[in-house]
This record gives structure tokens, sequence and C-alpha cells, in this order.
């Protein structure tokens, strides 16, 4: 059973209703889904002060939401540098992140950029994917990342995203995209073998 401690205090200082941080909190552990059936019954208030956008099919946290649960494991995190602003990512996303841009050919420009993009806009876009998309692990955004690159260099890089917009782009993922349109086809493979033993 999970447990939730809850700082009246904090929540009058944020202008929170207890519901609100309880579907923030677990919207960043467990997902969008779990955190909209246990209490997503009005959340135009989040999306008015910041801590969420609300999409046609689901609802994405924004940084303000992820950060305000950013306060544990201070030692887990570290503090990177993004413009003007400093923001923490976790030593998993630096890791992950590090092996996700080597995966985008150097000298190669898009749009007049490099494809492998910006690291610390890298960092903290993974950081909110992770986020957004608990249930997506490492392995699966790395094997979707090598699938579309694989894919842009037999068009020789044409039309080729950034590392960064790869993952988000306006609020949309083609990373996720990529990650779910290859579980369609394994799964589709996997029915066919199936079919074939009967």
């Amino acid at each position: 059973m999970m447990k939730i401690e809850i700082d009246i205090e904090e929540l009058k200082r944020l202008k929170l209703t207890p519901s609100n941080y309880i579907f923030l909190y677990i919207h960043k552990i467990r997902g969008f889904e779990e955190a909209f059936e246990i209490c997503g019954d009005d959340l135009s208030n989040l999306e008015d002060r910041g801590y969420v956008k609300i999409a046609p099919d689901k609802i994405i946290l924004r940084n303000k939401a992820i950060e305000l649960f950013n306060t544990v494991n201070e030692d887990d995190f570290k503090v990177i540098k993004l413009g003007s602003r400093k923001v923490r990512v976790s030593d998993d996303i630096i890791k992950l992140v590090g092996e996700y841009r080597s995966l985008f050919p150097k000298n190669i420009l898009s749009g007049g950029y490099p494809v492998r993009g910006n690291q610390a806009a890298c960092f903290v876009r993974m950081r909110d994917f992770k986020v957004n998309h608990p249930e997506v692990t490492n392995e699966q955004i790395i094997k979707a990342t090598k699938e579309y690159v694989n894919e842009r260099r037999m068009n020789n890089y044409t039309y080729m995203k950034t590392a960064n917009y790869f993952i988000y782009k306006d609020s949309e993922s083609m990373l996720l995209s990529y990650i779910e349109n290859i579980d369609d086809m394994e799964e589709t493979s996997s029915n066919g073998t199936n079919e074939n033993t009967i």
C-alpha cells in the first residue's frame, strides 16, 4: 500500500489541494493513467498554475511539477545549467543521454544545427520524457533511437531531427512514436509466430 505524507502548510503556500498534490505525485512515479484514475476529476487549475499541460489524450507534467518532487535524494541529482536556468537531473538520465546522443552522427547538420543537439536540452527533455512515460525502459529508448538514426542514414540524414527535438518538440514525441511502432511490430510478429505453431 502506498503512503503519501502531505504538508498542509506547504500545500497552502503552493496553492494546491491535497487531491492535486496526490495526482502530481502519482503521475510522476506511476504514470498518467493511474493518477487520473485515482484523482483526475478537475485538473484545470493545475494547468492554469503551470503544473501540467492538458492534451486531448494525456496530461503532461511541466517542469514546475517535476521540480516539486525533486527535493528528495539530493545526492542522486546533478545540477545542469540550461541557459540562465539551473535544473537537476539524475545520474541515470545523464548516463542514458550520453549513450543516446552518441547514436546521432557527428558533423551532420539539420536546419543548420548539429543533429546531436544540445546536451543540456537533452538532459531536461529526457528527464521529462521518463517522468511522463515511466513504463518505457532505457533499452526501448536506445532501440527506437537506433531505428530512427538508421532510417535517416539510408536517406543521407535529410530532414533529420536533432537529438533534443526527437525526444520532444511542442509536447509531441517522435521518440515515443517509434517506441510504440516497434512494440506493435514485435507484437504482430509474435502473434504470427504463435498462429503458425498451432
